[in-house]
């Protein structure tokens, strides 16, 4: 029986029903101690009940509780009360994607409206991806939105993180689970069982965007099984047919929603760039062969990608991929089965993927121009100024991450996992600014030690900010590194904010010694019960990257840290790397700033070169 208002759950007072499911309900909640009102899901007794469920349920939803990012509902808590998991979530007061497009949008949502909607659910996929898990069931239904109006900021959320399904086994598909709905936005390969990589998240994406532009799905069927089949083997209609203004973008979507996961944009954040080009075009100018030939080409606002692809991380390697010869058969031989056995394939939920076999990175490619050739008659003129410097698209900043391996390889194995020949581990990793003025005396060289502080940048009018932590493992302790990527709108605003930091930098190394009758330990840092006293070297510049280094000792603790800190600036983009190592010594005063080597130059240069010129 349904809850009603005023009841309680797991210390939760329930305000009201928010919706149903096969899988659940859905309530909005008082939260037992803070004044805040959360969306509780709860989940049905049947589901609670299976024990390998409910230990993929408790272990997944403690992954996406880790996540933050502005496109993805948070997730709070999740535990078992009276025989029914439950899990926690941010509440969004707003509407889903679906029910505005049966309300106010029936022959489809303007085309501005769902190019923001891609690109926010793009955004919010890809740091997912990074993070090592997948979502498997974008649709309209799973994206909210809040006010639709000019005068508040409106949020587009990514929703229905954390909840595990039961996807072990095709063969466990009921007539009570099985639906239309299930199956309208999934890939081919996650229908038939095949490998998955975060493209599977981007061809339910493009599904949901044709849905959102056209009005209707993209296999839109009575019956399941016939939908089932198409996605396996019909090209997807093109927009033109319903609206034909919209004929720019069926080159795009036709190119995220290949068969073959390989011929599909490298991530989301490319389909998403696309997407955006082509809808900006006019129809009559419109050329987008290049997006259907090359998926990684397909907008020149897209981020750099690899030249060579590398492997993608897969749960099956043992299967053969979906561009192997023979798939199309299988593919074709599976289609009924996988009608009969849709739940394991098309039901959705976070699923892990190994962090340390991701693909790194990819990187820009490097471009030369040719020269003009020179007049046959020399003129009085003045030459034609340089073309302005490439602007870097905020929604492509995951890119300019180092991966765990790019990292270990770049310092010759000093960063790296437990053991030299291991990856570290992202301990942190977040889309916004942190504030730990309180730990650094002083205040103001705060920016030295830390990557996203938001003294720094709060009022600087940046666009978007990545953060990561890289420790050696979970458990330990030891060498750690910081990267830090903002993007501002323009090239200046850049180069004004590493100009202001250069200066900032200058004036906490004039710092005088904190102990009388020293030199250097100009700066102090809290950590944990103890703290660090820190010598600071004098700052290097050079034209587009300044480095300092920095030694530490904390008497309490008896530990000394060595750090290259470097800060870089390309274009519209500004690089921060902190790079730093444990050492092991018998001084007392630890104050040997060499000891920090060149790894936060080196790094910073490494993630300078992804960025367009």
């Amino acid at each position: 029986m349904p809850l009603a208002g005023g009841d309680g759950f797991a210390g939760y007072t329930i305000v009201r029903q928010l919706g149903s499911g096969g899988m659940g309900e859905v309530y909005l909640a008082q939260h037992p101690r803070l004044p805040r009102r959360d969306a509780l899901k709860l989940l049905a007794r049947d589901v609670s009940a299976d024990e390998s469920f409910r230990e993929r349920f408790l272990r997944e939803a403690d992954l996406a509780s880790t996540l933050w990012h502005p496109h993805i509902v948070g997730v709070h808590d999740r535990g078992e009360y009276d025989d029914q998991l439950w899990i926690s979530m941010d509440f969004v007061d707003g509407h889903d994607a679906g029910h505005l497009l049966v309300e106010r949008y029936a022959d489809g949502m303007p085309i501005e409206l769902v190019v923001e909607i891609v690109a926010a659910t793009a955004s919010g996929l890809d740091y997912a991806h990074n993070q090592g898990l997948l979502h498997r069931d974008v649709k309209p239904a799973n994206i909210m939105l809040t006010q639709l109006d000019e005068k508040t900021e409106r949020r587009i959320l990514l929703t229905d993180f954390g909840i595990a399904r039961m996807v072990d086994d095709i063969s466990g598909l009921t007539a009570t689970n099985f639906t239309v709905g299930t199956v309208a936005y999934t890939a081919p390969e996650q229908l038939t069982g095949e490998q998955l990589d975060g493209r599977a998240d981007q061809y339910s994406l493009a599904a949901t965007a044709f849905h959102l532009l056209s009005g209707a799905p993209l296999f839109e069927h009575s019956n399941a099984a016939v939908v089932i089949g198409r996605h396996l083997q019909t090209p997807p209609p093109p927009l033109a047919s319903v609206h034909p203004e919209l004929a720019p973008l069926d080159p795009v979507l036709a190119t995220a929603l290949a068969k073959n996961p390989a011929e599909r944009f490298e991530r989301c954040s490319n389909f998403a760039a696309a997407l955006a080009e082509a809808a900006a075009e006019k129809p009559s100018t419109t050329k987008h062969a290049s997006a259907a030939q090359a998926p990684t080409q397909a907008a020149s606002t897209s981020p750099p990608t690899l030249t060579a692809q590398p492997k993608l991380p897969t749960r099956d390697d043992d299967r053969p991929g979906p561009g192997d010869h023979g798939s199309k058969r299988r593919r074709t031989a599976l289609a009924a089965s996988a009608a009969a056995a849709v739940v394991a394939a098309a039901t959705i939920g976070w699923l892990l993927v190994d962090h340390r076999r991701s693909a790194p990175p990819p990187t820009a490619p490097s471009s030369n121009s040719a020269a003009a050739p020179p007049l046959s008659t020399p003129l009085s003129v003045a030459p034609p100024p340089p073309p302005p410097p490439a602007t870097f698209a905020a929604s492509a900043i995951d890119t300019l991450m180092l991966s765990p391996t790019q990292i270990r390889t770049l310092t010759g194995n000093v960063f790296s996992g437990i053991s030299p020949t291991e990856d570290m581990v992202v301990a942190k990793s977040s889309y916004g600014m942190a504030d730990n003025t309180g730990q650094v005396r002083p205040p103001t060289c705060v920016g030295v030690i830390f990557g996203a502080e938001h003294s720094v940048y709060s009022g600087s009018g940046f666009q978007e900010i990545r953060d990561q932590t890289l420790d050696p493992s979970t458990y330990t302790s030891g060498n750690q590194l910081e990267q830090t990527a903002i993007v501002f709108p323009t090239t200046e605003a850049a180069q004004a904010s590493w100009e202001s930091q250069t200066k900032q930098w200058q004036s906490c190394t004039d710092l005088p010694s904190e102990v009388p009758g020293t030199t250097g330990l100009q700066m102090g840092q809290r950590n944990g019960e103890g703290g660090y006293t820190w010598t600071l070297s004098t700052v290097k510049i050079a034209a587009d990257l300044i480095t300092m280094s920095m030694a530490g000792y904390d008497n309490e603790a008896g530990s000394d840290r060595a750090c290259q800190q470097a800060l870089g600036v390309r274009n519209n983009v500004l690089v921060k790397v902190a790079a730093c190592q444990g050492i092991q010594t018998n001084q007392s005063v630890f104050q040997d700033t060499s000891a920090a080597g060149s790894y936060g130059q080196r790094l910073a240069r490494a993630i300078l070169e992804k960025i367009k010129t």
